[in-house]
């Protein structure tokens, strides 16, 4: 009979580790809203790496997050950091997603958004943001030697 063919080159499979961050600012109150996606083992591996910390130890997951978001992202304007509300972290079908929201109307003009969230964790890491306002919408992507872009 037939022999069965010769198996073809293996092909090593390498993770893909990105994220995806939309920034949208509300024209009629000023405020802009974050939203970032994450793939969930990563995000989970690193939230159990910062765990392992005495000063996390006796964190929840969602502190941890909180801590680690606020430690890693970054918006600000000429006058300095803007202050970000924590909304909270969910994670559905592999996916984690944080969200945040400035406390306030935020500045009119240029932002910096600085987002290094898993930077610290993988080399090859990036981040793609979609940042919309002012009726328009701009894409940019982030690594670890850019981790900063001016938005609006």
């Amino acid at each position: 009979g037939p022999r069965p063919a010769a198996p073809g080159p293996r092909m090593e499979a390498h993770p893909l580790h990105t994220s995806f961050t939309e920034i949208t600012r509300d024209e009629s109150t000023g405020v802009v809203s974050i939203s970032v996606r994450l793939f969930a083992d990563d995000f989970g591996a690193m939230l159990d790496s910062l765990r392992a910390i005495p000063a996390f130890r006796n964190l929840t997951a969602d502190q941890v997050a909180q801590a680690y978001f606020r430690r890693s992202f970054v918006l600000s304007s000429g006058a300095g950091p803007i202050e970000l509300a924590w909304e909270g972290m969910r994670t559905v079908d592999g996916l984690t997603w944080i969200r945040a929201r400035t406390a306030q109307q935020a500045p009119r003009g240029k932002l910096r958004m600085r987002n290094a969230l898993m930077f610290d964790r993988f080399r090859d890491q990036v981040s793609i943001v979609r940042w919309t306002g002012r009726g328009s919408m701009h894409t940019a992507v982030l690594s670890a030697r850019v981790p900063e872009v001016l938005v609006d």
